[in-house]
């Protein structure tokens, strides 16, 4: 085994921000990110997929999608080598075994999928561990109305959320290409043991599509009180925030809690409308609603029952850098589908009183974002943060003593109060079905007539979306909160995940997440101009 691993193939070395990804499981901090679709079979087919939870059955059925994906994207079938060492390299196995990497779960209804996600959370990717590569799929199977999740579960070396949208969309639209030609009785069966292609470069990491060297004033700001000022002076300049019931220790097991929400197509749809009629984007009445609710479950209460709690709370929003680029450099623009990770982090905090108003709160926040990302200055600012990665120690293990040195710096040894992830929308509901029926129409006279007909049929033949799941494992000294959110079929849903340690009980992580949907839908009711932070608390369900 061991003169196996040191013959793959190179591929190339790991950058920063892949780096800082492996580090960061390399100290228990965060595990994975998984994202995906419930599909629905139409009447037609519904034979075509495996009815049990026969993993093996349904790594035969996943095999022709599984295998143009492999074939697709170099980074499904890359290890790193010397993991935890100063100089990890991606190499490249020779295949990948489809048998090892499909998991299937039953569920009886489609909210009972938390359980699935929570369990994949907590199931660290070995990167030890040669046979597999660092990814997988999981299939959950919803009895009630014979659907089914197809999920994938990534390493965040390898990608991010909207690498892992993309992915899933063309995983999606080639189960739809496979159900197509499944009557074909000349197709013969797929090899499990799917060939590494060893013809197509690995993505280029962004380090090496744009120039992230922070500049002399970005140094100044972010290096010298790191090096310079002690601990606690660094500690009492800082804004106190809210962070968890209990403190963080570098030495928690990482155990990750998650509660999921779903607004209906019609609440979808009410939030939607909410935010446009005051020119703001979904993203930024989530974050209200987020915010609010922190400050009605656990702030506002305290304060006043005369408890000392800190006031203020600080978040993190993740930076899709990809249509980002061009502003700086037109050359650097990133395609839909590249598998890699390109984030960068915007940072902040908000303080709330009983008069906050909801909807200030929400245009306050996106003229923040939009400055930091829609502005070459805002973007070139994001790139120097992930440019800083550069200064860190490089010596075996560096990395890792540097995040867990930085995090006990941190108040209550959390980096923030909360993350939120959306991935906004995508999963076409069918993707082929307009294809098939353009196709059909371009026949001419009766053969045309009958190439509709078929275009019809195929249209029936495929498996639509319902709605999609998009979550991450909770970080032990980051975000007390990790909210990820994607929208699909017009339907928006929400997972929240937290670490076990972070409160006295499951329960207050879970009544937090209801409140988030609660004042989300009471601030975006068509009749209702505003909401006051006071009347949020008001409505507030009492505590656990």
């Amino acid at each position: 085994m061991a003169s196996t691993k040191h013959t793959l193939p190179e591929v190339r070395a790991l950058h920063h921000l892949e780096r800082y990804m492996v580090s960061r499981g390399n100290i228990h901090a965060f595990y994975n990110v998984i994202a995906g679709p419930r599909i629905r079979p139409t009447a037609n087919n519904k034979s075509l997929h495996p009815s049990t939870d026969n993993s093996l059955d349904w790594a035969t059925f996943l095999a022709r999608p599984l295998t143009w994906l492999i074939q697709e994207h170099p980074t499904l079938s890359v290890v790193v080598r010397d993991h935890l060492s100063n100089a990890p390299w991606f190499v490249r196995l020779p295949s990948v075994d489809l048998a090892k990497i499909v998991r299937v779960a039953t569920v009886q209804n489609p909210e009972d999928v938390s359980s699935i996600l929570e369990e994949e959370h907590n199931m660290p990717f070995d990167l030890a561990d040669w046979s597999v590569p660092m990814w997988r799929i999981i299939v959950v199977r919803v009895v009630a109305d014979g659907s089914f999740y197809l999920l994938y579960n990534f390493h965040h070396a390898i990608g991010d959320g909207r690498s892992a949208m993309a992915l899933t969309e063309q995983l999606h639209e080639q189960v739809n290409l496979a159900a197509l030609h499944s009557k074909d009785t000349t197709t013969a069966s797929t090899p499990l043991i799917v060939p590494s292609p060893d013809n197509k470069p690995m993505y280029v990491p962004i380090e090496l599509r744009i120039d992230c060297r922070p500049r002399f004033k970005t140094l100044t700001k972010e290096v010298i009180p790191h090096l310079l000022f002690p601990r606690a002076l660094k500690r009492a300049l800082a804004t106190k925030y809210w962070a968890g019931d209990v403190d963080a220790k570098a030495d928690q097991k990482n155990i990750s809690q998650l509660a999921r929400f779903q607004l209906t197509a019609q609440e979808t749809a009410m939030v939607v409308q909410a935010a446009k009629k005051r020119q703001n984007t979904v993203q930024s009445v989530f974050h209200a609603a987020a915010v609010f609710a922190v400050q009605s479950c656990f702030i506002y209460p305290s304060q006043l029952t005369g408890d000392a709690i800190d006031p203020a709370q600080r978040y993190s929003t993740p930076i899709a850098m990809r249509d980002l680029l061009p502003l700086l450099d037109e050359k650097a623009r990133i395609a839909r589908t590249d598998q890699g990770t390109y984030t960068a982090e915007a940072l902040d905090n908000v303080v709330l009183r009983p008069e906050s108003s909801f909807w200030k709160v929400a245009k306050d926040y996106r003229r923040d974002i939009v400055k930091a990302t829609q502005t070459r200055e805002g973007v070139r600012g994001l790139l120097e943060h992930g440019g800083m990665l550069n200064y860190v120690p490089n010596h075996n293990g560096g990395w890792e003593e540097f995040f867990q040195d930085q995090y006990s710096e941190e108040q209550h040894g959390r980096r923030a109060t909360m993350l939120i992830s959306n991935l906004g929308r995508g999963w076409p509901e069918r993707p082929l079905a307009a294809k098939a029926t353009k196709a059909a129409k371009t026949a001419a006279g009766q053969e045309g007539h009958r190439e509709e007909e078929e275009g019809d049929q195929q249209q029936q033949d495929t498996y639509e979306v319902e709605d999609a799941i998009f979550s991450q494992s909770a970080e032990t000294i980051g975000m007390t909160f990790s909210y990820s959110v994607a929208t699909a079929n017009g339907v928006l849903t929400a997972t929240n995940t937290w670490q076990a340690s972070a409160f006295h009980s499951r329960d207050r992580g879970e009544w937090y997440t209801r409140e988030t949907k609660r004042i989300l839908l009471q601030a975006c009711q068509a009749d209702r101009e505003d909401l006051s932070m006071q009347q949020a608390f008001d409505a507030c369900e009492p505590r656990p």
